[in-house]
């Protein structure tokens, strides 16, 4: 990532946490959805996953949203 960003490096980096969360999330459904015959474990597993990457998913956009909302000003509270 580059810096020269200035004030809005902040939204930069949850901008791209952002984008990952996102794909992470839908990559376990894409693993399910391709490979035939995954065991139940393996299944529940990535279901699980699905769900605790789209809570840190809404997670970040929260936090993009206080960030914009704040003027770019990044308390200790949100870190």
């Amino acid at each position: 990532m580059q810096f020269y960003y200035g004030q809005q490096m902040p939204l930069r980096i949850l901008d791209e946490e952002e984008f990952w969360k996102h794909q992470e999330e839908e990559h376990t459904v894409v693993i399910r959805e391709l490979v035939s015959g995954l065991e139940p474990e393996f299944v529940d597993a990535l279901k699980q996953w699905e769900n605790t990457l789209t809570e840190t998913h809404h997670q970040v956009i929260r936090y993009i949203e206080t960030v914009n909302r704040s003027g770019f000003q990044v308390s200790d509270l949100l870190m």
